[in-house]
């Protein structure tokens, strides 16, 4: 399969199959949420993996359904809704992944979600740290599934332990195809906004440059401007897969990775770390973006009218 080949399919992944979107007047815009919080204990210590069982286990007899994905390995709870709660690398920080929702639930939704949490863990001796990065040389690194298993084995514990104690806010947005190529580039245009608040970008730029696993350059942050979302996908193009043994070309006619299936592409995707990327959920075209730092509840709001803002949404 050529490069072009790669190209046009990974276009099509953008292009085809999507519900009809608009942004006319009155409509319900769907917005999903990433919050990243990191629990210690009244001592200031990490919140321990015993315990982060136990917050995950306690959650379970909640208002809000949660069930796990897997109850052999019992690392990420579900609902019906479609949200998550899940480990984020380390033993003490826990992610709440929302759903997309119309955008006058999001918050208020988020935020019950998020003060449930708060409560389970106060009754096993652990409360939300409000910031995003703690300094520590300790290893807090839990591996909760075979894709960060495979991070370890080729970036290694020193590299990416630096990720374990950094938190942040994710905002998804669904996007009408047209106006994609436009919201990429007015965010990328922007970019000092976002990172004005990021001090993790540091971190994510040390593990990059330090992982044995050789990143090219552009794998995190990535390109701020774009063409068309061919041009976006040969930018995604210049990016070597992630495998259990190290990178690998798309080139190569003996590697089995041929941008086959939707699940394909979307490990793809997510392994390459740029501050606002093209996603697919479903039949709906999104834009996700990254560069936020954890900050308190409060600031959610800021943060999300960061957002929209700068896309003219």
């Amino acid at each position: 399969m050529s490069l072009y080949d790669h190209v046009s399919h990974l276009a099509d992944h953008f292009n085809c199959g999507l519900t009809e979107q608009s942004w006319a007047r009155g409509r319900k815009h769907m917005i999903g949420i990433e919050v990243e919080t990191q629990y210690f204990t009244a001592v200031g210590s990490p919140m321990s993996l015993e315990q982060s069982r136990r917050l995950l286990d306690g959650l379970l007899g909640t208002s809000s359904e949660w069930r796990y994905e897997d109850l052999v390995k019992r690392n990420t709870l579900a609902n019906k809704y479609g949200d998550r709660i899940q480990y984020e690398l380390s033993r003490h920080n826990i992610e709440l992944s929302i759903a997309p929702r119309p955008r006058y639930l999001l918050l208020s939704e988020t935020l019950s979600l998020l003060n449930e949490m708060y409560e389970v863990a106060a009754s096993i001796g652990a409360f939300p740290y409000f910031g995003p990065l703690f300094e520590t040389d300790e290893n807090l690194l839990v591996i909760p599934d075979d894709r960060d298993a495979t991070w370890l084995k080729i970036d290694g514990t020193d590299a990416l332990k630096g990720l374990a104690a950094t938190s942040s806010v994710h905002f998804t947005f669904d996007v009408p195809r047209e106006q994609a190529v436009r919201c990429l580039n007015r965010l990328g245009a922007n970019v000092k906004a976002f990172l004005a608040d990021f001090p993790q970008d540091v971190i994510w730029k040390i593990y990059r440059s330090s992982s044995p696993a050789g990143y090219a350059d552009g794998r995190y942050g990535g390109p701020l401007e774009f063409g068309s979302i061919n041009s976006y996908c040969l930018s995604l193009m210049a990016h070597d897969v992630v495998t259990p043994d190290g990178l690998k070309s798309h080139r190569l006619e003996d590697f089995g990775f041929r941008l086959k299936t939707r699940a394909d592409i979307d490990l793809f995707l997510r392994s390459v770390w740029w501050y606002f990327r093209l996603r697919r959920y479903g039949q709906r075209l999104c834009i996700e973006v990254r560069p936020l730092a954890r900050r308190t509840d409060a600031d959610l709001e800021r943060q999300l009218k960061l957002v929209l803002d700068t896309i003219n949404l």
